[in-house]
């Protein structure tokens, strides 16, 4: 659904003219299958975000929608 896309579209369209932007998959614990993972969301050498999710992709939404508040 576009919903789920709206905070990376939203985080790339807001920062793309300020440098480039990188979501980071830097952690992961748990037992395969009820894995988390560990995103940050940094901008050039600026770490805006970070969050944890059930999947890459929910880690990677929570942490674009926190890096959000910060532009």
């Amino acid at each position: 659904p576009r919903s789920t896309l709206f905070p990376y579209t939203t985080l790339f369209r807001s920062m793309t003219a300020l440098g480039n932007v990188n979501f980071r998959v830097v952690d992961e614990r748990g037992p395969d299958h009820e894995k988390e993972f560990f995103v940050e969301v940094w901008l050039g050498k600026r770490k805006l975000a970070e969050a944890w999710g059930r999947s890459k992709k929910m880690a990677a939404r929570a942490a674009s929608e926190k890096a959000l508040k910060y532009i």
